[in-house]
């Protein structure tokens, strides 16, 4: 899989969520080798929701 953001390659990996006190329960996710951005389950089912939204809306011109 390629990145949205940059093209370079996006690897899985694990992610620990030490902010939550999760009990070291992870989750799983895919980050980019080049610039780091990071895709999960729930990044991407946002990203499907907001461009569904934009897609839908009518466009704003200026007079």
């Amino acid at each position: 899989m390629r990145c949205t953001r940059c093209g370079g390659l996006m690897v899985f990996e694990e992610f620990e969520d030490f902010v939550l006190g999760s009990g070291g329960d992870g989750f799983w996710g895919q980050r980019c080798i080049n610039c780091g951005a990071i895709v999960d389950l729930v990044i991407a089912a946002h990203r499907r929701l907001t461009s569904q939204a934009a897609a839908s809306s009518p466009a704003l011109t200026t007079v």
